[in-house]
């Protein structure tokens, strides 16, 4: 499979549909593409919050209880940092958000990837038809992001 990770998204999708991957190595695709998503995401949000002139650790580290460094920042971390700068500065990041969704249709999205993830790594058995629909939610997102830049 591909390294880029819309590449490798588009092809474990597809796969998936075929019904040529199921249990557990979906859940281990789904775990890697999280991986990277996460990093995109984390991306994301430190330029959106640099853009809108805040910064993680003087406005928002104490406010979400988050890490001290940023590279730390989980999934879930993220999507609070995210509901936490809406506080700050809404009018900034409603325009950063990506292909005309809604922040908190974005928020929510990331919340679904965020929980079906943490069940992944938890080891918990979770349908493949639950693994896709997040899968095709990250490739879409992967999207709108890049899009942005």
């Amino acid at each position: 499979m591909s390294t880029d990770p819309i590449a490798y998204l588009m092809d474990a999708i597809k796969r998936v549909e075929a019904g040529s991957l199921s249990g557990s190595h979906v859940a281990g695709i789904f775990g890697k593409a999280a991986k990277t998503f996460e990093k995109e995401v984390r991306s994301y949000t430190l330029c959106v919050l640099k853009n809108c002139s805040l910064n993680y650790e003087t406005d928002l580290r104490s406010a979400i209880n988050g890490p001290n460094s940023i590279s730390k920042l989980t999934l879930g971390n993220l999507v609070a940092l995210i509901e936490k700068s809406l506080e700050r500065n809404k009018p900034c990041i409603d325009t950063y958000v990506p292909g005309g969704w809604k922040v908190v249709e974005l928020i929510d999205a990331l919340k679904q990837v965020n929980k079906v993830w943490v069940e992944v790594k938890h080891g918990d058995d979770v349908d493949t038809q639950v693994l896709l629909v997040q899968l095709k939610t990250m490739l879409n997102l992967f999207q709108l992001i890049r899009a942005k830049d």
